[in-house]
């Protein structure tokens, strides 16, 4: 006898879901193994400020060196949520820092703001963020300790932390570079269960086209020209994601000598002369303060840790100056490279949407009691994954195919409806809103086809801006300006690689059966008058990446490091993360890299946090 296919009531697949919905958030909840107390005047030997991606991984190693040693983790945000387990719900609208841009009269041009998808909650952006896998370029990290003087940060040596977070639960992945990947770390790295077919046929029509089959684990440079279907950081045993607190801070218990603080903003670090020794802290309305016997260690992202070392004194004198700041460290470049990845989005129709798993755009139809219960009861669904596609492109101008510079992904309907989200047309200036509506209009799903796109990323950006206090007041969001363009030769190497993206749609019957780009160009831009393709019409590509500029969130550098042997102008902190010219105040995250991989900066934030926590143990022994 075959067991019932026949799927339960829709009564006890709502009963289930709100059971498990119940069992998980309370799981989420329980981040403390610390008896509570009142957070007045606590001491402890390290102070850890913001549990995101890296900050999680740094307070969870250092309470696992000593049992003796005592940690605080000061998190603005709140816990994970269920939601936030769900990779193929794409929700940018909760638990984020909702900052704003700088205008810009070089990018962006359609937007009247920008947007930066920062996690305000605990794991920060590894539990909003898409949470592909990939390392970048080796020849990044060999630039940071050859080029920016970063002793201890090239590829071969930083490879050991990277496989000291990873679990690659894919035997054959591994089994392929056993030196390359890790097997015993908290994060689990698994190869996507069931991609789309379109993105089959899609990667099958790219690698015919001379790229070949690659793995972005590698940090070997002549790996990572060719296409892939990324890993992705997610559980094999249920599909949910897995984030820095959930590899690293939930369901350790035992852990007696780490409390973590949610909703605990830091408004300012404390010193004793130049020595760090604590931090001020807002939570539920009442200002605190907490006090360090070893470090303060800032992990409060590429935003936020300049802006918090601004406001206690430790950045660009005459700008600390301007807001009535007492000095206590000059340090020009706080703030001031701030290096990002521009982005680009390509409206595509695919024209077969039997191709697509789910044709319904996650966020409306598919987002029921059913898809709820699929993914919580068995880990399937919609909901458990947003596999994409991923390219690289070595354009000749800022990098080749060694160390390419421009990066694309490709992925369907679900994550279509998040990243272009065409009700919201608020986003756009208001004289083109009504030409966004007819765009959008015009690319609506039919009964045979639905949305696809296409991403670009220059990856190595020339370009650079600069993030500022907006002012003295710490619960005003920081000055935040990308810089994109403001090097002429980052938009003609992207200019390049849309350019070379269209032609392998146009060379390539396969390709022309299977996808079609939007038959309206972008308000505000025109198509070549003589009908000549997309990748031979410079003029349309040039106004498509200067109008729909965004940041995907791949931002760093913004307190960089390097070496000790170069005067203070240049960097912030010496090559053990350390801030130069004082005691006892270090900073490990995102902002502390001195050039951007050109990839996602997921794994690489991981890292970093990994790498910073065995430098904190050493120097404290």
């Amino acid at each position: 006898m075959f067991p019932s296919t026949t799927p339960p009531s829709l009564s006890t697949q709502l009963l289930t879901v709100a059971i498990l919905t119940l069992q998980r958030q309370l799981a989420h909840n329980r981040v403390n193994t610390v008896e509570k107390s009142s957070p007045s005047n606590l001491e402890v030997d390290y102070i850890v400020v913001g549990g995101g991606t890296a900050g999680c991984i740094v307070a969870a190693r250092l309470s696992d060196s000593n049992l003796q040693t005592s940690v605080l983790l000061l998190e603005a945000g709140g816990p994970m949520t269920v939601t936030r387990e769900m990779t193929g719900l794409v929700d940018f609208s909760s638990q984020v820092w909702p900052y704003s841009i700088v205008q810009s009269n070089r990018s962006s041009l359609a937007f009247t703001q920008l947007f930066l998808p920062y996690g305000k909650v605990l794991g920060g952006s590894s539990t909003i963020s898409f949470n592909y896998y990939n390392r970048g370029n080796g020849l990044v990290y060999d630039s940071w300790a050859r080029q920016f003087g970063a002793q201890g940060w090239s590829a071969q040596e930083v490879l050991p932390y990277f496989r000291m977070s990873e679990n690659n639960t894919d035997f054959e992945v591994v089994k392929a570079r056993p030196w390359i990947h890790g097997t015993e770390g908290p994060v689990e790295v698994s190869t996507t269960p069931d991609p789309d077919p379109f993105l089959l046929q899609w990667r099958s029509i790219v690698h015919k086209a001379g790229w070949p089959l690659a793995d972005f684990g590698d940090l070997d440079p002549n790996a990572q020209f060719g296409v892939t279907i990324p890993q992705v950081t997610q559980s094999v045993a249920n599909w949910t994601r897995i984030s820095s607190a959930s590899a690293y801070i939930e369901g350790r218990g035992g852990r007696r000598n780490l409390r973590v603080e949610l909703n605990a903003r830091v408004t300012k670090v404390l010193f004793f002369g130049k020595a760090a020794v604590g931090v001020q802290f807002m939570k539920n309305g009442q200002i605190f303060q907490a006090f360090s016997r070893r470090e303060v260690i800032l992990s409060a992202g590429t935003f936020n840790t300049p802006q918090l070392l601004m406001l206690s004194g430790v950045g660009p004198r005459k700008h600390l100056e301007k807001f009535r700041i007492p000095v206590i460290a000059d340090l020009p470049a706080v703030g001031s490279t701030l290096i990002s990845h521009p982005n680009m989005l390509l409206d595509f129709r695919l024209l077969n949407r039997s191709l697509v798993n789910d044709p319904y755009p996650v966020g409306s139809e598919q987002t029921t009691i059913g898809s709820l219960y699929d993914f919580l009861a068995k880990g399937q669904g919609p909901l458990r994954q947003s596999p994409s596609v991923m390219v690289y492109f070595g354009t000749e101008i800022d990098g080749n195919r060694l160390w390419p510079d421009v990066f694309a992904y490709s992925g369907g309907p679900a994550l279509y409806a998040a990243l272009s989200n065409p009700v919201n047309l608020q986003i756009f200036k208001p004289d083109v809103r009504e030409q966004w509506r007819s765009y959008y209009q015009a690319l609506a799903p039919t009964e045979k086809t639905t949305n696809a796109f296409t991403i670009f990323l220059l990856v190595r950006p020339k370009s650079s801006g600069n993030v500022r206090l907006a002012s003295a007041d710490p619960l005003q969001l920081p000055q935040i300006d990308l810089g994109y363009f403001s090097s002429t030769q980052d938009l003609a190497a992207i200019v390049r690689g849309l350019a070379m993206g269209f032609e392998l749609v146009e060379q390539s019957s396969e390709a022309q059966q299977l996808l079609s780009y939007s038959a309206l160009p972008v308000p505000g831009c025109n198509f070549c008058e003589d009908g000549r393709p997309l990748s031979k019409c410079p003029s349309y590509l040039v106004c498509l990446a200067r109008t729909v500029t965004f940041s995907d969130g791949h931002d760093c550098c913004t307190v960089r490091m390097g070496s000790s042997l170069v005067d203070n102008s240049s960097y912030v902190l010496d090559e053990r993360l350390r801030v130069r010219t004082l005691q006892r105040l270090r900073v490990i995250d995102a902002s502390a890299m001195p050039a951007i991989p050109n990839g996602n900066t997921l794994a690489p934030t991981m890292m970093v946090g990994e790498r910073g926590a065995v430098l904190v143990i050493e120097d404290n022994k």
